[in-house]
């Protein structure tokens, strides 16, 4: 058991000194004790349900000191995972005293964490289920609100309760009534800037509303609580997004020591290659942590890569410096991200090795398998697709994605178009693309007689699930491969669609970064043992052709109806640099065939990639002179 668990059950342990909580109610809880304290491995079923048949009985103040214990311990056995038990304990704190919020907002919280359960996005490993959010919790913790209007836990259980079903209004709702109850709670403004988020990614579209609420309400609680580190986390983040530099800065540099050294007038400025390298060499101080992550966004929207990457480097190794006593399972696994971001990669395999031997939970034992797998894929990865650690394959047999791509020859077709290598595309038995936010499959036309399956962000299956809805119906052999953003959200109309699939998680070694779509795709197939994978129309940006639409719109802008939508896609989100590193060694190790144009970019090596790729980003490649893949 945990220290978290053992502390909870110390506060749940009834209080000695009154008659009245020395009998029934002291009972029940040494009862509930004994069970708890004992592994859970080692339960038995049979105690469990006698226990559970013991309603604790009582009347008048002797039901209502029932409520603390019951709810201590309804919280324990949720932490370890045992629902039954967790919503069990908290019904009977309501049967005790219905008038105590308290035993209500336990109710929902266990209801919420309880179901009904669907896989996660770590489903390469088979591994993990989390709860979905149960819609009985909702009605829960109305009652809460009901019982204590002036209580801010109730309002704040309300707006959590809302988050995990979905209801992304009542969600706002909630917590703009927990910051008008208390405005001095800095959580609640916290929650009521994250809703903004969690309301955009619903709808598809961030627009300029959802930005001015978000990063008011993250700057209102960091102003209530400076150390609120989770708020400034996310500010930082935030700002970013908007490209507003001043304002990621300041977030950033609480301490002041980016502007002492000259980084934050450079950053807000605009920082070339030579002076932020030289920069980042020389400071590396923990408290400069955020401030490096702005500087390296910055660089990377202004097409100075190799700064960029500095920044990133010094990035990595300040949030070591931050990490390095750090205990806890979430800091194990930023340490073994920035270890791989920096290329220390016998570090990394020593810190997933160290954390896999200590006490954790299921779910970080899942993702450590999965950052172990992964770290296998990006050194070697002919070897993780082909041996022992390849662990999703059999869960993965009945699904329509591996009937696809198993033992058959795959295209992967990316957006920097041509009509080149229409017939050797022809020639796979199944081809992947982009859909394209026009919603049009890429390279329609070299797709006749193949299978395909096109790839979209759950956040555009969000904006456009009527229309493609009807797209499927006029493409019955096109598979719809839905890429997480972090929201999970497939619209009901598509949900078990025999044409949607759900994609596993993103790669769980990158540090701050995702992958674009080409090199995804490429991950996810491999793991499906095709006979062969060959890359077409995909130079991983390095020319000046502009691609497909969702690619590299400016930030912000307006248009196709969306007055004030806000799309940020110059690269926030993602690596290019672990792109080409973990495409480079695809190619090397013949795992891909790579296009003539794709080869000769992975061949020229980092350095003169970074280069291309930061012009094409500036835009000064002459579109004349573009060669295609």
């Amino acid at each position: 058991m945990g220290a978290g668990a053992r502390s909870a059950l110390a506060r749940a342990r009834p209080e000695r000194g009154s008659s009245l909580i020395d009998g029934p109610a002291r009972r029940v809880g040494l009862r509930l004790r004994e069970v708890l304290e004992t592994d859970a491995a080692d339960w038995d079923p049979a105690q469990v349900r006698r226990l559970l048949d013991r309603r604790p009985r009582g009347s008048g103040r002797v039901a209502s000191l029932l409520v603390r214990p019951l709810v201590g311990v309804s919280g324990v056995a949720s932490s370890l995972r045992r629902s039954d038990l967790a919503i069990r304990c908290a019904q009977w704190a309501v049967q005790a005293d219905a008038t105590d919020p308290t035993g209500w907002e336990r109710l929902s919280s266990a209801l919420r964490h309880a179901g009904p359960p669907r896989p996660t996005h770590h489903d390469v490993l088979g591994l993990v289920e989390r709860p979905g959010g149960h819609r009985g919790c909702v009605d829960v913790a109305r009652r809460a609100t009901v019982v204590a209007p002036a209580r801010t836990a109730a309002w704040m259980e309300l707006g959590f309760a809302a988050h995990a079903v979905g209801d992304a209004p009542l969600e706002r709702s909630a917590f703009e009534r927990a910051a008008r109850v208390d405005p001095g709670h800095a959580p609640a403004w916290f929650h009521l800037g994250r809703t903004a988020a969690h309301v955009a990614t619903r709808r598809g579209a961030f627009h300029a509303d959802d930005v001015a609420l978000h990063g008011a309400s993250l700057r209102r609680a960091l102003e209530l609580d400076d150390d609120f580190d989770l708020a400034r986390y996310h500010l930082v983040r935030v700002a970013i997004r908007a490209q507003d530099w001043s304002a990621a800065m300041a977030a950033a540099d609480a301490t002041g020591r980016a502007a002492s050294i000259g980084l934050a007038e450079m950053v807000t400025g605009g920082p070339d290659d030579g002076s932020l390298a030289a920069a980042a060499e020389v400071h590396d101080e923990p408290e400069l942590r955020d401030a490096w992550l702005v500087a390296h966004w910055r660089a990377v929207a202004d097409g100075h890569l190799h700064a960029a990457f500095a920044a990133k480097d010094a990035y990595a190794r300040c949030l070591l410096l931050r990490l390095d006593t750090a205990p806890t399972p979430a800091a194990t696994i930023a340490r073994v991200r920035a270890l791989v971001s920096l290329g220390r990669i016998d570090r990394a395999r020593a810190e997933l090795h160290r954390s896999s031997e200590g006490p954790t939970d299921r779910r970080h034992r899942a993702i450590v398998a999965k950052m172990r797998h992964d770290l296998e894929v990006l050194v070697d990865p002919a070897r993780a697709f082909a041996g022992p650690n390849a662990r999703g394959r059999a869960a993965s047999g009945a699904n329509r994605f591996d009937e696809l791509v198993r033992g058959r020859r795959v295209a992967v077709v990316g957006p920097a178009a041509t009509g080149d290598h229409d017939a050797e595309i022809e020639r796979a038995d199944v081809v992947l693309t982009t859909l394209s936010t026009g919603l049009v499959l890429a390279d329609d036309r070299s797709s006749v007689g193949a299978d395909r399956i096109a790839y979209v962000a759950d956040s555009s299956l969000v904006r456009f699930a009527q229309r493609i809805e009807r797209l499927l119906e006029e493409s019955p052999r096109t598979l719809l491969a839905v890429r997480p953003s972090g929201a999970a959200i497939i619209p009901a109309a598509l949900d078990g669609h025999p044409q949607v699939r759900r994609c596993p998680d993103e790669n769980a070694v990158l540090l701050e970064a995702t992958n674009y779509a080409i090199p995804r795709m490429i991950y996810d197939v491999l793991h499906h043992a095709p006979s062969e994978v060959a890359v077409y129309h995909a130079d991983l940006f390095s020319t000046g052709r502009r691609y497909d639409v969702g690619y590299r719109r400016p930030w912000p802008r307006q248009g196709d109806g969306d007055d004030g939508l806000l799309e940020n896609l110059d690269g926030y989100g993602h690596d290019l640099r672990a792109d080409f590193r973990w495409m480079r060694r695809l190619h090397e190790d013949s795992v891909i065939a790579a296009s003539p144009r794709l080869a000769e970019v992975l061949d020229g090596g980092e350095a003169a990639y970074l280069d291309s790729a930061g012009a094409a980003l500036r835009g000064r490649v002459d579109p004349a002179a573009d060669r295609v893949s």
